[in-house]
């Protein structure tokens, strides 16, 4: 039977095109110190994050949105995922136009590659993607500054849609 379903596929194609351009090898990166499927709150105190940042975390949305099409004989997944991007911050610093240049360069970058860098697919082809929302003070905003009043979090909604034969 052929695979119908590319969740880590586009969860790996996602890490991979944000670590070859914004970790710390790259001139133009954010110094990411770390990329990866999961979710800030899989930290159980202060002390792990604080030296894992600044970070991207990538996961899949609770829910994949299936439809069919073409009579039947194919299906479209769109596939939603949430980035978020974690940092600390200084009192010296202009937090508000930092974090915004920041998430900016994220943000630019899934719009520069739409094609996720022409993402082949097994039995599937992508048909787009796009960052739908960003979120200036999502709740993991919250979670990280109780941890430690200077981290700061954003987060991005990145949809993907993928059209698969049955």
């Amino acid at each position: 039977m052929a695979q119908r379903l590319h969740t880590n596929e586009i969860l790996d194609r996602l890490i991979s095109l944000i670590d070859t351009t914004l970790s710390p090898a790259q001139p133009a990166g954010l110094g990411l110190k770390t990329i990866a499927k999961g979710d800030t709150a899989f930290y159980a105190g202060k002390d792990g994050l604080t030296v894992d940042l600044p970070a991207v975390f990538i996961k899949p949305f609770p829910t994949t949105e299936l439809s069919f099409a073409a009579i039947g004989k194919e299906y479209q997944a769109i596939y939603r995922h949430r980035l978020v991007y974690v940092r600390n911050f200084s009192t010296t610093e202009k937090v508000v136009e930092e974090q915004i240049k920041d998430t900016q360069r994220i943000v630019e970058l899934l719009i520069d590659h739409l094609t996720l860098n022409e993402l082949a697919l097994s039995n599937a082809q992508l048909i787009h993607s796009l960052p739908t929302s960003i979120e200036w003070q999502p709740e993991e905003d919250q979670f990280v500054s109780s941890l430690n009043l200077w981290m700061l979090a954003t987060a991005i909604t990145f949809d993907v849609t993928v059209r698969t034969r049955r």
